[in-house]
């Protein structure tokens, strides 16, 4: 029986969090909160609140480390982090959020339920006070405003990447879409949008980048090769507080991936302030070394664009735009690009172009020096990527 007492007292939440303090002032936790807990019910199948979140914390304490703590609130589930700290706790953080929202977009109909997560840093004796009364949900004010990592409407495809020089698919980008209509979200590619319709880039730039390193993982499951890259909005980037969220994240990642990671930051605007863009490039390529600044077709400084610090430039071509691009191929367009190719050349880098693309003009942009291309019209999105395979240009002609 007294044996049985101490397992018991062992397993009580204030001795566990007296096995993770080790003489530390603060503790990483996560807090998850549930937006559409009736949806919750009906997806995980379950006809009560008390088993819904049953099913939800063992979903999680199949995911966590062993030491780490899992406590229940009102409003919803904490994470006590025991040995990840800092960036490392942030990031699985998210990774949780992230299967859980993944998990429910999957199996739920109708409305979606989300998964909202908030992660930082909290004093050890606020944290115990919290846990000893059962009052963890006020902790919030500690938190920064919970972000949600899976816009329940979207889904993630990965776009095929067109190496022209050596003839292969080199590459695959992740690309959001709306659920159900394979239309991609508009804006990466210098769409005209209005203000108020514009989506969040932020949430959907970091599941984008959660997406791309699964992929990468998977990738290397299978003992394939490929780059796999993601876009990261210019608005998520120009902003302190989802710039560092991303910027966090990206100093989690695996780091044996490194070689194999892409990312391109879109919708650059003309005259946006280049010592601010090249303040981001740096940044980003001291986290991830491949990146590539993409710029509108009529861009009209290429060059302090190139001075940036890229790995490579790239044009990005709107939908709308197809037709006209196509009896523009001849005259300013292609002048563009050739004067963008000789920009990017003379620096030693490669120039990418990416849209609606038709293989009349993928030939041309080849002979005037592109050395990339992506478009769905002629290499179709994918559910997953796949190795690096060989496309040879003579199947432009039949595509």
């Amino acid at each position: 029986m007294q044996g049985l007492h101490s397992a018991m007292l062992a397993d009580h939440p204030a001795e566990r969090l007296r096995r993770i303090v080790r003489n530390r002032t603060e503790l990483d936790v996560a807090q998850f909160r549930f937006v559409g807990l009736t949806n919750v019910e009906k997806t995980l199948g379950l006809p009560t609140k008390s088993w819904t979140w049953d099913a939800v914390k063992s979903f999680l304490q199949t995911r966590l480390q062993r030491d780490d703590m899992l406590v229940r609130g009102e409003g919803g589930l904490l994470v006590v982090f025991a040995t990840r700290i800092g960036e490392a706790a942030e990031q699985a953080a998210y990774d949780l959020a992230f299967e859980l929202n993944t998990q429910f977009a999957a199996n739920a109909e109708g409305d979606k339920p989300q998964v909202l997560v908030a992660a930082c840093s909290v004093p050890v004796s606020e944290l115990a006070n919290a846990i000893r009364t059962g009052r963890i949900d006020n902790l919030s004010s500690s938190f920064g405003d919970p972000v949600s990592l899976l816009p329940s409407e979207l889904e993630w495809r990965f776009q095929p990447v067109w190496d022209a020089r050596r003839e292969v698919i080199s590459s695959y980008f992740v690309v959001p879409t709306a659920k159900g209509t394979n239309q991609r979200v508009r804006g990466y590619q210098f769409e005209r949008m209005p203000a108020d319709d514009r989506p969040d880039y932020a949430a959907i730039d970091e599941a984008s980048l959660k997406v791309s390193e699964r992929a990468l993982r998977k990738l290397r499951g299978e003992r394939k090769r490929a780059l796999v890259g993601l876009s990261l909005h210019i608005n998520t980037l120009r902003r302190e507080d989802t710039a560092g969220r991303i910027m966090s994240l990206l100093a989690g990642l695996d780091k044996d991936l490194a070689r194999y990671r892409l990312i391109k930051i879109a919708g650059v605007e003309a005259g946006f302030p280049k010592l601010q863009l090249a303040h981001i490039v740096g940044a980003l390529r001291a986290r991830v070394p491949l990146v590539l600044l993409s710029a509108a077709w009529d861009e009209p400084d290429i060059d302090s664009l190139v001075k940036s610090g890229p790995s490579a430039i790239g044009f990005a071509y709107p939908d709308t735009a197809a037709t006209a691009l196509a009896s523009l191929a001849e005259s300013k367009l292609m002048s563009n690009l050739r004067a963008g190719a000789d920009a990017a050349h003379a620096h030693g880098m490669p120039l990418y172009v990416e849209g609606v693309i038709s293989p009349f003009l993928a030939s041309a942009f080849r002979e005037a020096g592109a050395d990339y291309m992506s478009s769905p019209l002629i290499w179709t999105p994918q559910e997953a990527p796949d190795t690096v395979m060989k496309w040879p240009v003579s199947r432009l002609a039949a595509a």
